[in-house]
């Protein structure tokens, strides 16, 4: 490799930490571009969250692109399932907060089925795919007639 490759890898590694990890733009990238590339990775990670948890927006209402952000600060980007585990973070600090809604409550369920949470990171269970769907499908149902008995019978969100 040559010593401009190496001198450019360099940078690039150096950006992208700092994206991550910094509020500071490092030396030699202009603070303004600096600012924007990261506003904008932000709004694609609190947009792809909001796709794979859509009951977070609702939960956390008008208000939930900033409390959102204010959970994730501290938490590093990361590939793959990061959508997913960034709004598992989120639903969980909601519920630190106080009681979660019916379908943040489900969807909070369902993944703690098919995963466990170790060092930071959403880790598939080891169970056939068959299984986690059969147990998922059977959480759903169970739910849909909770909610149905309760409304019949017109009970409150408590009982």
């Amino acid at each position: 490799m040559s010593v401009e490759r190496r001198s450019l890898a360099v940078t690039e590694s150096m950006f992208l930490l700092a994206l991550n990890d910094s509020s500071q733009a490092p030396s030699g990238f202009d603070a303004k571009r600096f600012q924007a590339a990261r506003e904008q990775l932000d709004a694609k990670r609190l947009r792809m969250m909001a796709k794979v948890w859509p009951s977070l927006p609702k939960a956390l209402g008008d208000d939930w692109r900033r409390q959102s952000r204010a959970v994730l600060r501290g938490v590093r980007r990361r590939g793959g399932e990061h959508a997913l585990a960034d709004g598992f973070l989120v639903a969980k600090s909601l519920g630190m907060q106080g009681p979660l809604p019916r379908e943040l409550r489900i969807q909070m369920l369902l993944v703690r089925v098919r995963y466990r949470w170790c060092a930071g990171e959403l880790v598939p269970h080891g169970q056939p795919a068959w299984l986690l769907d059969l147990i998922s499908w059977s959480i759903e149902k169970l739910f849909a007639l909770h909610s149905q008995t309760k409304a019949r019978f017109g009970l409150s969100e408590g009982h």
